[in-house]
């Protein structure tokens, strides 16, 4: 994805879905593979802002649970404020480097702004 190859010192990337009024299977598909994707790179995607149709459409399609029925060993993806999904990616990126940085210590990368990517769709 042309956004994990942009910020390659990314370990964690929040996405603000604010503005997406609607979201059909498609849509679902598109962010279950964006998730699979940065699986793939060694990151994490988290999503915030989804609307209710949009949670719900994710739900059905089995790509998150229900807040407070997260199996253990899954990690929360979806949440209802961009402050709530950047204070969690930036907890998980502490103790995480990317796979190509070349830094020793994973917070080192929080200091430097580079650990976690915000952007909206």
């Amino acid at each position: 994805h042309q956004l994990l190859q942009e910020y390659p010192a990314t370990v964690c990337v929040v996405i603000h879905g604010g503005a997406v009024s609607h979201m059909d299977s498609t849509g679902a598909h598109a962010v279950e593979g964006f998730i699979k994707e940065c699986q793939r790179h060694e990151r994490e995607a988290f999503f915030a802002e989804l609307n209710g149709p949009c949670r719900d459409m994710l739900e059905r399609m089995g790509i998150s649970k229900p807040k407070g029925e997260e199996s253990e060993g899954t990690i929360r993806r979806f949440f209802m404020t961009v402050t709530e999904a950047v204070s969690f990616a930036t907890s998980t990126a502490a103790g995480r480097k990317p796979n190509n940085d070349k830094s020793q210590d994973g917070a080192e990368n929080l200091e430097e702004g580079h650990a976690v990517t915000a952007c909206s769709f």
